[in-house]
């Protein structure tokens, strides 16, 4: 009896800690609170980011909201919100559709961006890392994951 007591604490707490580390933002939430002051236009931030990744820092010029992640490694992804009009899907090269939310994704030599738009504001997460090294639908899952702040 008390084997299985144990087992069903230590089962019970693993299940606490996965559900606390879920409802960790990737952005704190004190930092989205300033987003949406300073910048009420472009107040988007992920819901979701690649395991290992966390937030470096954030800033807005010019009514562009920049938001960086980083890894131990220090390479970084960038999560940009900017007001846009125009045709969304023009430069694609890919197109996925991750949790309903359609999401697009081009590259160069010198990075990778995936980007959706959403109600006059595109949301794009680029990175210098080769599709190799962070996969280009990883990329599209942080842009699906975008979401308003308020």
């Amino acid at each position: 009896m008390t084997r299985r007591l144990c087992f069903l604490i230590a089962v019970a707490a693993a299940a606490g800690a996965s559900a606390a580390a879920a409802a960790t933002p990737v952005v704190p939430v004190f930092t989205q609170h300033q987003i949406a002051k300073r910048a009420p236009v472009v107040a988007y931030a992920p819901g979701r980011l690649a395991v290992g990744w966390h937030y470096k820092r954030w800033t807005v010029e010019q009514g562009v909201l920049r938001i960086w992640f980083a890894n131990k490694a220090g390479a970084e992804i960038t999560f940009v919100a900017a007001p846009f009009s125009g045709n969304c899907a023009a430069a694609k090269e890919k197109t996925f559709q991750l949790a309903g939310v359609k999401v697009w994704w081009s590259h160069t030599a010198n990075e990778q961006q995936a980007w959706r738009c959403v109600n006059g504001v595109k949301l794009v997460a680029a990175t210098p890392l080769a599709t190799n090294r962070f996969a280009d639908v990883g990329l599209g899952r942080i842009v699906a994951s975008g979401h308003r702040i308020r």
